[in-house]
């Protein structure tokens, strides 16, 4: 009998009476070795001894993935295909390709199989020699003495003619994965290379990637359940607390698997049970080492301008949607973003976001209509990395119980109002400071050098001093502040302000509507003005515009929740030609020239490309005749009565990507579309939008790829004609009639029949 190595594991295979013997892979000291598996090759000559890998019995979830993997492994076209696993640490991608490897169906469509992990140090000739090991009857110490190219070239030879299937686990690199692949061929005859990645960017753009999801709440109860009991029977009083815990694990494995070898040592009290589930991280982070090295290679593997962005993630509230916006304003008051080419701070910001994501680090709350990534967050996992990295580096230190006046870090965070206040802040090295704070007068005494003042954190009323100094006395003196965030209890703002010359971001919350005084044109960099509730502009505001013809706050590039309401109001706007972003609210103006009424005159903002306008006024006694800029790429409108004429004018914006029209009427009851109109538009929203008809040909609408439809209760039927619209991917119905969802519905059916597969349709609400 011929002697096996002990670094394979013999596994035996029974397809009907026929044993199948092949060479499984063994998990040694953390580095996986490959062994053949050649269904044909009589040379192999061992006894059987049936043993299942580490792992297998252990994965819940995930049936669709395998289901779909496998059918790609095992069919689809002749040529050599890459499909890639990819998501972020922890997720169970090793543990997918372990379970498609050692499928049986996958076992016998290949002649030979080769499991490698390549890791984040990238060696290719150790890959090659294990590869080479794996597939060849070379002896061992005939490969190793070879050169680095030959391995390359007898690798090469002994696949060549074969179907083989190649794992390699763990890729972080595109080129690992170029380099490596001039040594396979490509005959062919259905090869496969199967990779796991963190990174989505690593596989070719002819591959097939597959995203992996998190694991339901119902899938982390079930794996949460066998990890601490190895059993099917539960104790019942502690199936609510397990349930959730198992939600708190926010579909993550690797944070089941971890509070679950906590939860096995612990007694299986009720009590002992509640105190996990109230303070789940605590516990988690209570054995870092069980996970801190998977994700810390992942922080380690980033460029060194995203690892401090990454850090950033520490300074949110745990369970809460981060807004991109301010995450991105953030980032860029930081210095973070460096100019790159004709690209804005916010563009490049942006793409610092997505290689985050692409590395499989973010966790995408929701996007925008254009694609893009409107809120995020990250993992409680990660963010406890995070902290820990952020702590060690003097980056950021989350500031829990009590403050010592002895912080090295350049970032405080404070998110509860419990923290013993007897220390004082102090410190020139500390450059950000969020959360509460009962004295600010402190802040800006003693911490000078500050670029970034959030004070948003309190929600209660209570919290905040009924006083309008609260927040913002002894704030002149913080002169290098780039981003302030503040909560107002009275309706003005400051006069002191006016000395913060650095300042870009200011972000207001108030209870009434603010009013925005002349001192805010001193700020010469400011770049956006958002306010929460509602603001408007001061009386001396007008008057000093009117006074300074040809005044101008060229930096101004976003301003939010502005009443416009006044002729001199739009005067204002006049002043402001940087102008991007501009969400308001109006009513018809007084025009004291043509001694009138009317509508906003926009067109003069010639670089605004963002424009949210709501009506004030309730009356519909004519049209609603607007001058919208040709710029505009994303327009919505609410509350207004529309006329053919002026649906025309929006059909016929040049650039318009995206339309909502929210709460809108038209005269008469039919919406007619045109065949000049709407030509770059690739998203339209209709809320409750009052129309009994809506007539339209695919040619009217070339580029529309997702339609929103809500609430349209007038609507008897929807436009067969979208069905033609060859780039439409998605359709969202929403409380609509019945026979509308029915029209939808024969659409989707004819598209299948046609082959189109991609249209998705989604029918939810009441429909009649």
């Amino acid at each position: 009998m011929k002697i096996v190595d002990s670094r394979y594991i013999i596994n035996l295979v029974l397809v009907g009476d026929i044993p199948i013997w092949y060479l499984a892979p063994k998990i040694k000291n953390n580095y996986v070795v490959g062994a053949p598996r050649n269904s044909r090759d009589p040379k192999v000559e061992t006894e059987p001894q049936i043993k299942k890998l580490t792992g297998v019995d252990d994965i819940i979830g995930f049936k669709d993935e395998i289901i779909k993997i496998a059918d790609q492994l095992t069919g689809g076209p002749k040529q050599l295909q890459i499909i890639s696993i990819f998501g972020m640490p922890g997720l169970g991608k090793t543990t997918l390709a372990k379970k498609l490897y050692d499928d049986p169906t996958v076992v016998m469509r290949f002649d030979c199989c080769a499991w490698c992990v390549v890791s984040q140090i990238y060696w290719r000739r150790n890959l090659l020699v294990h590869l080479l090991s794996t597939v060849s009857d070379l002896e061992h110490d005939k490969i190793i003495g070879m050169a680095t190219e030959n391995l390359g070239v007898e690798l090469y030879k002994n696949l060549k003619g074969r179907r083989y299937l190649i794992v390699l686990d763990d890729v972080w690199n595109s080129y690992e994965l170029d380099d490596i692949r001039r040594y396979l061929p490509g005959d062919g005859n259905g090869s496969r290379i199967l990779l796991t990645s963190r990174h989505k960017d690593v596989a070719p753009s002819d591959s097939i990637i597959h995203p992996l999801p998190f694991l339901s709440n119902e899938q982390c109860w079930e794996l949460l359940r066998k990890k601490v009991l190895q059993k099917d029977d539960f104790p019942q009083e502690l199936v609510d607390l397990g349930r959730k815990i198992a939600e708190h694990c926010q579909g993550l494995p690797l944070a089941v698997v971890v509070i679950a070898s906590a939860l096995a040592n612990m007694d299986k009290k009720k009590s002992s049970w509640s105190e996990v589930a109230e303070s789940l991280s605590s516990h988690i982070s209570k054995d870092p080492n069980k996970w801190m090295s998977v994700l810390e290679l992942s922080y380690e593997h980033l460029p060194s301008h995203l690892k401090p962005c990454f850090l950033y993630f520490g300074a949110f509230p745990e369970y809460r949607e981060i807004s991109v916006w301010k995450l991105i304003s953030l980032w860029i008051a930081e210095g973070f973003v460096q100019k790159q080419g004709q690209k804005s701070l916010y563009e490049v910001a942006e793409d610092y976001l997505m290689e985050i994501m692409n590395r499989g680090l973010l966790l995408v709350s929701r996007r925008r209509p254009d694609g893009r990534i409107k809120s995020c967050n990250i993992h409680d996992l990660l963010r406890e990395m995070c902290l820990r990295k952020a702590k060690e580096d003097n980056f950021l230190n989350l500031i829990k119980h009590r403050f010592s006046i002895y912080e090295r870090h350049h970032r405080l965070c404070i998110h509860h109002d419990s923290i013993h206040t007897e220390s004082r802040p102090f410190g020139h090295h500390v450059r950000s400071w969020f959360g509460y704070w009962p004295d600010v007068t402190l802040i800006s005494s003693r911490l000078k050098l500050l670029r970034v003042l959030d004070l948003s954190t309190p929600e209660r009323p209570e919290d905040l001093r009924k006083a309008d100094d609260l927040y913002l006395t002894g704030v002149e003196q913080l002169v290098h502040l780039r981003y302030m965030e503040v909560k107002l209890m009275v309706n003005y703002i400051t006069p002191s302000i006016w000395s913060l010359q650095k300042l870009e971001f200011l972000v207001l919350d108030g209870y009434g509507t603010i009013e925005i005084p002349e001192t805010v044109l001193n700020l010469v960099k400011l770049r956006n003005l958002r306010i929460r509730k509602h603001a408007q502009f001061s009386e001396s505001f007008i008057r000093c515009v009117i006074v300074e013809k040809d005044m101008q706050m060229s930096s101004l590039e976003s301003i939010s929740n502005l009443r416009i309401v006044h002729e001199n109001d739009e005067k204002i706007l006049k002043c402001l030609p940087s102008l991007c972003r501009l969400k308001c609210e109006t009513r018809p103006l007084w025009d004291s020239v043509e001694r009138c009424r009317r509508y906003l005159v926009l067109d003069y903002l010639t670089r605004l490309e963002s424009l949210h306008i709501s009506r004030l006024d309730s009356e519909f006694k004519y049209s609603d005749t607007i001058n919208f800029p040709a710029s505009l790429k994303k327009l919505t409108l609410r509350e207004f009565k529309l006329s053919s004429i002026e649906m025309s004018m929006i059909g016929r914006l040049p650039r318009l990507e995206v339309l909502k029209l929210l709460y809108t009427w038209f005269d008469g009851k039919e919406w007619k579309t045109n065949e000049d109109e709407f030509q770059e538009l690739k998203f339209l929203k209709l809320e409750a939008l009052q129309i009994h008809r809506w007539n339209m040909l695919s040619e009217h609408f070339p580029k529309l790829e997702q339609l929103v439809i809500q609430k349209c209760w007038k609507l008897k039927k929807f436009p067969s004609s979208l069905g033609d619209i060859s780039t439409l991917q998605s359709i969202d119905i929403h409380s609509c009639r019945k026979s509308v969802a029915d029209s939808a519905l024969q659409i989707q059916k004819e598209q299948l029949e046609m082959g189109n597969e991609e249209l998705k349709l989604n029918i939810s609400g009441s429909c009649w």
